[in-house]
């Protein structure tokens, strides 16, 4: 699915269009923008999907996703959204979309870079869960930087990539510093509470 996507096509429309047209056997967010301002977060439940859409003229200018369904309509599918994919998005929706008009790189490095849960930067490896690399997206710089394994160690470097970029390869060696979560972590947290 986001092979396609990427390959065939340039603009939210596009994709929605091509998004709709694919079968999906799993459950998965994504979010699609491009430079003309236009973004949309898609939850996906199989064949149940429900679709936020954004754009300069509108009055939200954010969205965020985590692990689990927030939508109303897709509520029946959240029985096994966990703790800390709540507070990952409490997280982001305090730190940036409270801030959304204001929203910089820098802001967005911060709340990636910070370790859970006053950012978003997860440790647990050992555990199967935790941040092996991070992404700044600037469609309308065609550009990304990324950061290999966890931002919040010094260890890891922020890189930028341009589209226009040479093609080569380039190894990237990445430092997970691996800590035990904290109880509670895994938790598996009803649907409707958010807390």
């Amino acid at each position: 699915m986001v092979r396609a996507l990427l390959d065939r096509c340039s603009n939210v429309d596009e994709a929605l269009q091509t998004l709709a047209s694919i079968p999906v056997a799993w459950c998965t967010n994504v979010i699609v923008s491009d430079p003309s301002g236009e973004a949309a977060l898609i939850e996906v439940a199989g064949e149940d999907r429900d679709m936020k859409r954004i754009g300069k003229g509108s009055s939200d200018q954010f969205l965020c996703a985590t692990n689990h369904y927030t939508s109303p309509e897709l509520q029946a599918y959240t029985s096994n959204r966990r703790r800390e994919s709540v507070t990952r998005r409490q997280t982001i929706e305090s730190r940036i979309g409270t801030a959304a008009s204001q929203v910089n790189k820098e802001m967005i490095r911060n709340v990636l870079s910070e370790p859970f849960p006053h950012g978003v930067c997860l440790h647990h490896y050992a555990e199967g869960m935790g941040t092996l690399w991070s992404t700044i997206f600037d469609v309308t710089e065609t550009a990304v930087d990324v950061c290999f394994g966890a931002p919040s160690s010094e260890k890891n470097q922020w890189c930028s990539f341009g589209l226009q970029d040479p093609i080569g390869i380039t190894e990237y060696k990445a430092h997970s510093p691996d800590e035990a979560a904290n109880p509670g972590f895994w938790e598996r947290m009803p649907p409707g509470s958010d807390g």
